[in-house]
């Protein structure tokens, strides 16, 4: 699934130098080698009894067909060949686009209808119909394992269900109140790319103007407000958080989608911004890229439970700064951010623990205010991935529990400026690190 956006430019990997272009085209031989080694592996789980469940082979395929078949207009592959750099020479952008061609047609293409192929035809018929880890050799310690990795927290998954049970009550209690509040009132709609852009401008201006007391620095990368390109809009249908580069040469990138906004419901929210934008992922993610001290794991290594709890507790702060006192805004955070991820907690463990079928962790997210193909999307998810879904809300409710810790220690000491930058001025790091790090903080004064 993010492979196409490793080979098309305004993504992750430049596109503006002639070496770049070559690195693209090897980067397409290395996929084919790597097709090779998965069939390899999946043949090494068919001996041992250990598959994926049907529905996740199915969405793979379905994923290959939509690459296979991409048009040429929305080809993520071909994208780098329409808007060649102008500082290449002619004879540079024919040999750049002669390589490029050649590797898609020759090498990437061939690889992706050999792996179709090979889980259409071999692969599927014995894939699995149960959905939970559990239900595979070896899936109780899979998925004690894929606990620890991606909360980095010594929890059992009862534990995580039972948290998550307890969030979705207090969130839905403080829902409906909102909700009550709120009256017949709704957000603004935009009906095109272009005012919609500027509605998030304003978003942005209003959270970075209150979010200063909060913090001792922000990042010297500065974060701008883009559209999703044409060609990837239609994939992604909210909004996502694209790193600068320390040297300045490329600032934080929050992308929106803008795609078919004549027929959709779009409007910008103050806690997606403040989860994607400031001060979430672009503070988080730029301190540790500009810290040349740091080492790289830190620099730009990636834990969910700290990076997604992180954006998640940036979004919690709204209620302090005033941010969230219109019951419309606070909607937003209590249903798209919060809800959003409590539900997680109990779905993960009810498929890949307690034994739920899929058609009961789509009702209860259905239940819980979520629409019924989000739902369906998000479940397809969470069979395919154990576990990745825990790290958000766990980790925003460990940060909450530091600070609560810190301030209850403290009293008067405590400076909410010093705590962030506690949290944030290491990098990427565990939880149970970070844990670690605030008691020794706690202990030295909080100063």
């Amino acid at each position: 699934g993010s492979y196409p956006g490793l080979s098309a430019p305004d993504g992750v990997m430049p596109f503006a130098a002639v070496e770049d272009y070559a690195d693209n085209v090897a980067r397409h031989g290395a996929y084919a080698q790597m097709v090779d080694d998965v069939i390899a592996r999946f043949d090494m789980g068919l001996e041992q009894g250990i598959t994926l469940p049907r529905l996740t082979v199915e969405l793979m395929i379905d994923q290959l067909d939509t690459q296979l078949g991409a048009p040429e207009g929305s080809n993520p592959y071909y994208a780098p060949l329409r808007q060649l750099p102008e500082s290449f020479t002619e004879a540079e952008k024919g040999q750049a686009r002669a390589a490029l061609i050649s590797a898609v047609e020759g090498t990437l293409y061939p690889a992706m209808r050999k792996l179709r192929a090979y889980l259409a035809d071999s692969y599927l018929p014995q894939a699995r119909t149960s959905i939970g880890a559990t239900a595979t050799p070896g899936g109780d310690a899979y998925y004690a394992y894929r606990i620890a990795e991606m909360t980095t927290l010594p929890l059992t998954a009862e534990e995580v269900h039972r948290l998550g049970l307890s969030e979705v009550a207090r969130i839905n209690e403080a829902r409906q109140q909102a909700i009550a509040e709120r009256g017949d009132r709704r957000p603004p709609v935009y009906k095109t790319k272009e005012s919609l852009q500027e509605a998030w401008y304003e978003v942005g201006r209003k959270v970075d103007a209150a979010i200063g007391p909060l913090f001792l620095r922000q990042p010297e990368t500065e974060l701008r407000i883009e559209p999703y390109e044409p060609y990837r809009e239609q994939f992604f249908l909210a909004a996502s958080y694209q790193p600068g580069k320390a040297d300045g040469s490329r600032p934080g990138t929050f992308y929106f989608s803008g795609w078919n906004a004549a027929e959709r419901e779009l409007s910008p929210s103050i806690r997606l911004y403040m989860h994607e934008g400031n001060p979430g992922h672009h503070f988080q993610v730029m301190f540790a890229v500009e810290d040349e001290s740091l080492p790289d794991l830190l620099r730009h290594g990636w834990f969910t439970a700290y990076g997604e709890g992180w954006a998640l507790y940036a979004e919690s702060l709204g209620y302090e700064l005033g941010l969230y006192d219109d019951p419309v805004d606070r909607l937003q955070a209590l249903e798209d951010g919060e809800l959003k991820r409590a539900v997680r907690l109990v779905v993960d463990t009810g498929i890949h623990a307690l034994g739920w079928t899929r058609e009961q962790a789509v009702e209860y997210m259905v239940e819980n205010g979520n629409p019924r193909d989000y739902s369906e999307n998000e479940v397809a998810r969470y069979i395919a991935m154990p576990g990745q879904a825990l790290g958000y809300k766990i980790g925003e409710l460990k940060i909450k529990e530091l600070r609560a810790r810190a301030e209850t220690a403290l009293g008067e000491d405590f400076d909410i400026r010093r705590f962030h930058e506690q949290v944030l001025d290491s990098g990427n790091i565990p939880l149970t690190v970070l844990e670690a790090k605030i008691d020794d903080w706690i202990a030295a004064g909080g100063k």
